[in-house]
């Protein structure tokens, strides 16, 4: 509640689905299939009954009729079926719900003892699967457990990440990202798939549930940073040279989280670039005296949220409590994005931020001193002393309510 009042106006952020849950299903699944929908049945209290053809048994034992039946609830009953007629997908099964409602739905215990589910509470399917992509999970799948976490694993794992659907490619990226040697296996191949993910922000949003091929790019990135990369290096610096002087911003990006740091000559030249995504690169991963005085530049005059915010992080991340002066600033940032990243990087100088926090509630500006009553929140039992003396004194009776809430006491109570 506090990093809500602190940072709003924030625009909401729809949920994403959890990682790797795709992969992971169609691994588990009995049966992993491939048809046509046929017939969509709509049944009661948000229930669908699903007709498909089925083409190709993908993984599992080979079907006794051609056509099934698969059933599924919607969470939203007054959303459309998921399931298109005349739509080819490729889906993983597994038992049908022994819940009494669906007796309800299917009176005929015949035919309800014929329905399978879509694993994964009906979402563990891909619509349109091209060629490629079924000859890549046809091959991992048939892979052992042990060589799905070795080298053969990540060659199509890495190739699904490339070239699959959105949706498909995140759940490949994290995949990878759960192999524990996933470093020592990349091969050169594999590497040049990892860089061919990382450049799909490009690309048109992909029909399949939103998912764009931009979140394809950050959860490639993601991995990158997560895992730092390290025999990556020499084939991101490979596809660099080959593409200047038009490199994409994310692989300066990707060899930045490599080590953690930018090269100087590279950062320099990236903070003072026109293009918003390469100067967000850099302000995330530059280093050294001339990389940090840039930082302190962007993070005062940049137009762009997301580079200010990157900043603020940096300039904490490798000045600590001397680039304190810079970032208090950044609580009063008109931009909610770059009061959060300021609040959640001060609040890891802890106590020593303390005294600048107090300056900021008592003489800033009404969003400043909201700003600095979060960041004092997050922190020990000094802050929290100062807080409660803050709701006992501070002239302004909202910033009195925000830091009693901070110390536990009832909502509205304010003396």
């Amino acid at each position: 509640m506090l990093v809500v009042v602190a940072t709003a106006p924030a625009a909401a952020e729809p949920a994403a689905a959890g990682p790797g849950r795709l992969i992971r299903a169609f691994e588990s699944t009995p049966a992993l299939l491939v048809g046509t929908v046929s017939d969509v049945e709509p049944v009661l209290h948000g229930g669908w009954i699903a007709a498909i053809d089925v083409e190709r048994v993908l993984r599992g034992r080979p079907l006794a009729a051609k056509s099934i039946e698969v059933a599924w609830e919607e969470p939203v009953p007054e959303l459309p079926s998921r399931l298109e007629i005349g739509r080819r997908i490729l889906f993983a099964t597994g038992p049908m719900s022994t819940s009494s409602i669906w007796k309800q739905r299917v009176p005929d215990a015949l035919r309800r003892n014929g329905l399978l589910s879509i694993a994964d509470d009906a979402s563990a399917f891909i619509e349109r699967p091209s060629g490629a992509e079924l000859a890549d999970l046809e091959h991992y799948l048939a892979l052992s457990s042990d060589a799905r976490r070795g080298n053969a694993g990540v060659v199509y794992l890495s190739a699904l990440a490339s070239r699959a659907q959105p949706r498909l490619a995140i759940s490949a990226l994290a995949t990878l990202n759960r192999l524990p040697g996933l470093s020592r296996e990349l091969a050169p191949g594999s590497a040049a798939h990892i860089c061919d993910a990382l450049m799909r922000e490009g690309r048109e949003a992909s029909e399949v549930r939103g998912t764009a091929e931009s979140d394809v790019s950050d959860a490639a990135l993601a991995l990158v940073e997560r895992r730092r990369l390290k025999a990556l290096r020499q084939a991101l610096n490979a596809r660099i040279a080959a593409l200047e002087p038009n490199v994409p911003a994310v692989l300066y990006a990707a060899l930045g989280a490599i080590d953690g740091r930018m090269p100087d000559e590279i950062a320099l030249e990236l903070l003072a670039s026109d293009s918003i995504e390469h100067r967000l690169a850099a302000a995330r991963w530059a280093n050294g005296e001339k990389g940090l005085e840039q930082i302190r530049h962007l993070l005062r005059w940049d137009s762009d949220a997301g580079v200010r915010a990157a900043a603020v992080q940096r300039l904490l991340e490798l000045e600590s409590i001397d680039g304190l002066d810079d970032a208090i600033r950044s609580l009063e940032d008109p931009a909610s994005e770059v009061r959060l990243a300021a609040i959640q990087s001060i609040a890891t100088i802890d106590p020593e931020a303390i005294r600048d926090l107090k300056y900021v509630v008592e003489t800033g500006s009404l969003q400043g001193a909201r700003s600095a009553i979060v960041t004092l929140s997050m922190m020990g039992v000094e802050a929290h002393k100062l807080l409660y003396e803050i709701s006992e004194q501070h002239p302004d009776k909202s910033v009195r309510a925000l830091a009693g809430v901070a110390v536990g006491k009832p909502l509205g109570h304010v003396d």
